[in-house]
């Protein structure tokens, strides 16, 4: 197998100037072509327990509200920045899939603007969509319904994707490409991936082992190192 050269810095999206969101390339390992981008934001969404008096606790942040704005924030730099590569992955709250309403507000985020909701692929963690996998199921169908594509966080942890229902609905998957070669039963979900069509991106590799991370089914890497 012939060594590749590392892509040009210029497949990294850079950001906009006027926005602390960001979007970030993936990269297709059989052409090094972009697969899509992530959202990078410093917004993080709050769902931690308060105490005190009400009247000194910060109002609640609606789930379905932030992770609305998110999505528009996203599409918004797309748009500003004249980015064309897509799905756009926009990571969710846990509690986004247990919130009645979300899928029906973000179904209304993109309202008038350029970007359509097929864009969009929202990212739930492993730990959320596992720990109820009816209601992630419920969940996931309602957001699909709504246009969007689902994907999965899977860099901590990886239960869910022995959930053959489920697998059956989302189109991404992220991974630790360290945890491929420690963990036999994340390995064989990633040959699965393969050959389901799931995108599987890699997180944390290096360009120079490519040919091993093709050969154990992944498809895209995201920032990849490059020897030093």
């Amino acid at each position: 197998m012939q060594a590749r050269t590392a892509p040009s810095l210029k497949s990294r999206v850079a950001p906009s100037t006027e926005s602390h969101d960001r979007l970030v390339a993936f990269t297709r390992l059989s052409d090094y072509a972009p697969g899509g981008v992530i959202h990078e934001t410093q917004e993080v969404y709050d769902a931690r327990l308060r105490f005190g008096p009400v009247q000194q606790t910060v109002a609640d942040t609606c789930p379905a509200d932030w992770l609305a704005a998110r999505i528009k924030a996203a599409a918004q730099v797309a748009e500003a920045d004249a980015i064309g590569a897509r799905p756009i992955h926009v990571s969710a709250p846990t509690t986004a899939l247990t919130h009645r309403n979300t899928a029906d507000v973000c179904k209304i985020a993109l309202n008038g603007m350029k970007a359509c909701s097929q864009e969009i692929c929202l990212v739930f963690e492993d730990a959320a969509l596992s720990s109820t996998p009816a209601e992630a199921l419920r969940a996931v169908r309602e957001f699909r319904r709504a246009g969007y594509r689902v994907g999965i966080n899977a860099l901590r942890s990886w239960q869910s994707l022995r959930v053959p229902a489920l697998m059956l609905m989302v189109d991404c998957v992220w991974i630790n490409t360290v945890h491929l070669s420690i963990e036999a039963d994340l390995a064989d979900s990633v040959t699965e991936f393969g050959v389901a069509g799931v995108q599987s991106i890699g997180f944390g590799g290096k360009w120079s082992a490519y040919g091993e991370y093709e050969d154990a089914g992944l498809t895209h890497l995201f920032k990849a190192r490059t020897d030093s």
